[in-house]
Order: structure tokens, then C-alpha cells, then sequence
């Protein structure tokens, strides 16, 4: 680490928010025992209970996160899926150099930015020979390293303040893209990233000697909301396990009569 700059180290989940307060005794005895890594970060840092989101939908709260304006300012406001695809003509991704992103902004100040994980914030997958967005990994999780090289060398995010990124994004219902199997290939690259950097530490490498800005976007637990559809389609989805939660009770205000609230 630097003596003057820290080292940041952004690690991101998708579809995952705070613990709610009407959460019962069981469940939360299943998050401090399970979720082990949760309650290190619960105990040693800054928590804001109370903080909303700038932006709702998955496109447009990421670069609202990144920019750190709002979409009538990023102009980001549709999701590609089941609507409309990415190259739909009413979906509007970030544009390159028109906001700058906290990579830009942590580069001008002397940091290396290094993002791995799922961005969506521009398309920026590399497309294969096929046709189809070049995969860097089959449906059980087997790597394909030429790919891999083909996407750190073509380095997609580089216009928007980072490198290091390996796609395809991890989007939609393919198992290939699910968390389930891109989460442990981002771990494990963003593990060796960060030894390989302080190994050069170590050894006197001045550039490895740089303060870095690494981000770390995780799917899951994004999953969740795929499982209706691979049950039909027949992937084994692994549960029960272990891990699994015990029973969630529903918001005290789940049957709440809404005739007398104003209307949204």
C-alpha cells in the first residue's frame, strides 16, 4: 500500500440488500453462523442502515453508482432482457467520454483501476467467431483460457476508466453466465490478481508499488431470480444444502390494506 494513498477495494453482490429489521431470531442466528465473511464486514465497518438506492433496475443503478449522477444526467434508464436486447435502439448504455466514471477519477489521481465481474454499465462483450458473445466458460464452470487472453488484451473498459475485465457479461439465463458459476472464476482471478501485485511489492517492482483501485462485482445472489426457469428447463439446481436459510417471515406489511395510501 501506499504511504500517502490506501489500496480501495470495491466488492460488489447484485440483487442483495440490507438485513430488514422484522427478520426473526432463527434467521438471524443462520446469517451471524453462515455468513461468516458478512458479519466480519458487520463488526469492522461503517454500515448505513438507512441508505436508498439513487437508481432502480440493473443497468441504470450501476452507472448511477460509478458516475455518481443520476440517469437524467448518465442518461441511463432501460434494462436489457426480456423487452428489449442490448442493441435495441430505446436502450441507451453509458457513452464513451461523456461522464466520467470513478476509474477516471482514481486514475487521474495516480491509481492503477482494475474491475473484474459483472459491469453492465456499457455492452461491452467481445463477439466470437459464431456470431455470439465470446464465452470464457462453458455451462460447468471449465475455463477457456484463449478467451480469457482474447479479452484481457482487447481490454473493453478501458474507455470508461478500467482494465482487467473478462467477459461475457454475466447476464441472463444461460448456466454459463449464472453466479453459480461466474462467481468462483472472478474470486479466484481477483485473488491472483491481488497476490501476483503484492508478490511485486515485494519484490521492489515500482509499478506494482502504485496504489490500485480494484473492483470486485459479484453475481449473485442474482440467481434467485432464474431459479423458476431452470427448474422448468430441467438444470439440477443444488439444494437442499446445507447453507440453506431457515424459512424468511413475510414484511409486516405484506397484507397491508393499501386503499387509504396515496397513490404512487
Amino acid at each position: 500500500m501506499s504511504t500517502t494513498r490506501p489500496d480501495v477495494i470495491i466488492i460488489m453482490t447484485d440483487e442483495e440488500r440490507a438485513a430488514p429489521p422484522y427478520e426473526d431470531a432463527d434467521v438471524v442466528e443462520w446469517r451471524r453462523n453462515v455468513l461468516t465473511g458478512r458479519a466480519w464486514f458487520d463488526e469492522h465497518a461503517v454500515n448505513f442502515g438507512r441508505h436508498y438506492t439513487g437508481s432502480l433496475a440493473c443497468v441504470p443503478s450501476r452507472p448511477t453508482i460509478f458516475t455518481g449522477q443520476y440517469p437524467d444526467v448518465h442518461g441511463v434508464t432501460q434494462t436489457d432482457g426480456l423487452g428489449k436486447m442490448y442493441d435495441d435502439s430505446r436502450l441507451r448504455w453509458l457513452p464513451q467520454g461523456e461522464v466520467p466514471t470513478l476509474g477516471h477519477w482514481f486514475r487521474a489521481a495516480g491509481y492503477d483501476t482494475h474491475y473484474d465481474g459483472k459491469w453492465h454499465i456499457s455492452h461491452a462483450d467481445l463477439i466470437g467467431d459464431d456470431g455470439q458473445p465470446l464465452a470464457t466458460n462453458d455451462s460447468a464452470g471449465n475455463v477457456d483460457q484463449a478467451a480469457v487472453d482474447t479479452y484481457l488484451a482487447a481490454d473493453p473498459l478501458d474507455a470508461y476508466g478500467f482494465s482487467g475485465w473478462v467477459g461475457p457479461e454475466p447476464h441472463g439465463a444461460p448456466l454459463a453466465n449464472s453466479g453459480t458459476r461466474r462467481d468462483p472464476l472472478i474470486a479466484a482471478r481477483v485473488v491472483a490478481w491481488l497476490e501476483d501485485r503484492y508478490a511485486r511489492r515485494r519484490a521492489g517492482d515500482t509499478e506494482a508499488m502504485k496504489p490500485f483501485l480494484l473492483v470486485a462485482s459479484f453475481v449473485n445472489p442474482h440467481d434467485i431470480v432464474l431459479f423458476p426457469m431452470w427448474a422448468t428447463r430441467g438444470t439440477p439446481l443444488e439444494s437442499p444444502s446445507p447453507l440453506d436459510p431457515p424459512p424468511v417471515p413475510a414484511s409486516p406489511t405484506a397484507d397491508e390494506d393499501l386503499a387509504s395510501k396515496p397513490a404512487a
